[in-house]
């Protein structure tokens, strides 16, 4: 049995964490599992549509989600810029 979380535990897991800087790492673990299921979906004669749209879905909020990441970084750095001045 496989003991390794799925991709949508994977996907929970990114969109609840609170600590922006662990946030690249739930994103980056989310992408994989969804890429790893992809792939094995492709070796079953294309999987299930109707996964297949979530799965696609799921990869477009996870890049939503990279955006706020990268605004946050954005606002961090000119953050720490302000306070040098």
């Amino acid at each position: 049995m496989n003991n390794e979380p799925n991709w949508q535990e994977l996907y929970k897991l990114a969109v609840l964490e609170t600590d922006w800087s662990q946030m690249e790492d739930r994103i980056r673990a989310a992408e994989t599992a969804l890429e790893q299921r992809m792939l094995a979906a492709n070796l079953d004669h294309g999987g299930v549509p109707e996964e297949n749209l979530e799965v696609l879905a799921t990869l477009l909020r996870l890049n939503g989600l990279r955006g706020e990441l990268a605004r946050w970084h954005g606002l961090k750095k000119s953050d720490s810029g302000s306070l040098s001045e």
